[in-house]
């Protein structure tokens, strides 16, 4: 076992995606993005068997071949209850983000990198998703702590985006991030002013945010292996997806049949953006049941392509539409729009924005990298703010990002904090009502439970949008019906971390967010 070094006193800024992930850190004014195995980027996925983990490029060569041992996108199910169980053993998704993020961080330190590190890194900056609710970033933030990681914020991924792009832009715009990642899908539009005489600064105001959680990459991947499959059933009557169907082939087979497909698909989506067709070809692919070895051999054009995931690139332009109508903004007020996540390299998505927009989104940024750059500018920020003669040279003033309140008796909400609300710098968006009050008689405590929705307009009652953030009691003086009096207070900083508290003439409480 390698010996680490000691812990660095420098800011890394690490994007946790769902497909890739990246780590990186400010040198000389710029951002580096750090070496993990030669790469870049490190494929989100983890392999255990028998108590060992193996991570990245390895694990993903694993994940359709034994996929009961492979967890991939694990970041789609942060903050839920969602589990895996691996040879006995059960995982969260807060296990699988730390595994993760403890092979970023030893990585990076035992590589060779073209920067000194000073040691392991410790202080971080995490990127997530901008619908990324609170237990969705709670989970995060724990998983970094169990890799032995100091959080010293969590931003937003296109907040992160906006910075890398800022950094190389003076002058006031109003700028679209489209972030379209393995995973999901985020779109922020936000009003940017970049100072570069004398010590740069960067303003940032954040005016609408939307998104899609279960959108991305990894989906259009599953398109084309739908078109492989349904040529190969047409062929040979094989559904290489069906495993419930005796086909004369082990499970086993079938998996490993499954995992060469998503891999020359994923090669097929890359090779379908540079060209107007790509030939599909996997020899011996699976063996019948009457000992004939099975391939499939077929073109695929990038209008077939295109066709197949046309619905799903509709989402996110849907997502923008509402995005735009709550900004306030026209299509033609937006000055520039930024591309993030490597899926945003299929030309539908560019010739959609295009159509959408009439110009080109805006080329002078890698989408793979630009969000861990962008985190590592804020945490040299941050960093700079605790030395002597120095401000931050990053302003952000966010907004709400869902609506935010509480379920009162019969099933109905009262919505305190509204989504896009302004948040202040380094302040909080609060409010506190302190009209609840008991619904029957002789109670001994009430349950506050804290709900949240990314609906346009708030649900009335509860529904599919609105998802439960945690609940908690107070206790109350046992009296007559409507006689108690309980106060709520709903603050949210920018990083949109929520704390409730409430309070009775008896009792005060915090809201402890948990799993439900």
């Amino acid at each position: 076992m390698a010996i680490l070094p000691e812990q660095s006193d420098m800011v890394f800024g690490i994007d946790l995606g769902t497909t890739n992930s990246a780590i990186s850190l400010m040198h000389r004014g710029q951002a580096v993005v750090l070496k993990l195995k030669g790469q870049k980027s490190l494929p989100s996925v983890v392999y255990i068997s028998k108590g060992e983990a193996r991570i990245g490029r390895d694990a993903r060569q694993r994940a359709m071949m034994y996929p009961n041992n492979t967890v991939a996108s694990a970041k789609r199910y942060m903050g839920s209850a969602h589990d895996w169980e691996i040879d006995g053993t059960r995982y969260s998704p807060t296990d699988i983000a730390t595994l993760l993020l403890t092979h970023m961080v030893d990585g990076v330190a035992q590589e060779t990198q073209e920067v000194e590190l000073g040691g392991r890194p410790y202080n971080v900056i995490i990127t997530v998703p901008a619908n990324f609710n609170d237990l969705q970033k709670q989970a995060t933030r724990t998983a970094a702590e169990q890799a032995g990681l100091n959080v010293l914020d969590l931003i937003e991924e296109p907040i992160a985006a906006a910075l890398a792009y800022a950094a190389k832009q003076a002058g006031v715009r109003n700028i679209l991030v489209y972030d379209l990642g393995g995973g999901t899908f985020d779109v922020s539009i936000l009003e940017v002013a970049t100072q570069k005489t004398g010590e740069m600064r960067i303003d940032l105001r954040v005016l609408a945010k939307d998104g899609v959680p279960d959108v991305g990459g990894d989906d259009f991947d599953i398109e084309l292996m739908k078109l492989a499959a349904g040529q190969l059933q047409a062929d040979t009557g094989i559904e290489i997806f069906n495993e419930a169907r005796d086909q004369g082939f082990s499970v086993s087979k079938q998996r490993e049949a499954l995992q060469k497909l998503k891999l020359k698909c994923e090669t097929l989506k890359h090779e379908l953006s540079d060209a107007s067709s790509a030939s599909l070809s996997i020899p011996d692919l699976i063996m019948d049941e009457s000992g004939v070895s099975q391939s499939i051999q077929m073109e695929i054009s990038r209008d077939t392509f295109e066709a197949a995931i046309a619905d799903l690139i509709g989402e996110t332009q849907q997502a923008v539409e509402r995005a735009l109508r709550a900004a306030n903004k026209e299509l033609d007020e937006i000055d520039r729009i930024i591309l993030v996540g490597g899926s945003t390299r299929v030309p539908a998505v560019r010739a959609c924005l295009v159509e959408m927009f009439g110009k080109e989104p805006y080329g002078n940024i890698d989408p793979d990298t630009a969000v861990a750059m962008g985190a590592a500018m804020y945490g040299e920020s941050m960093q700079r703010v605790g030395q002597s003669g120095h401000e931050g040279s990053v302003v952000i003033i966010n907004s709400v990002s869902h609506h935010l309140g509480v379920l009162l008796h019969g099933d109905r909400f009262d919505w305190l904090l509204a989504r896009g609300q302004e948040i202040p710098f380094e302040g909080f968006a609060e409010v506190e009502r302190d009209s609840y009050t008991n619904p029957f008689a002789n109670m001994r405590q009430v349950s506050v439970q804290v709900y949240q929705s990314m609906a346009e307009t708030p649900p009335s009652s509860p529904d599919s949008e609105a998802k439960r953030v945690g609940e908690f009691f107070v206790a109350i003086p046992q009296v007559a019906a409507g006689e108690a009096n309980v106060a709520v207070r709903f603050k949210i900083g920018n990083s949109n971390m929520l704390t409730v508290t409430a309070r009775s003439a008896i009792d005060s409480k915090e809201l402890s967010v948990k799993r439900s």
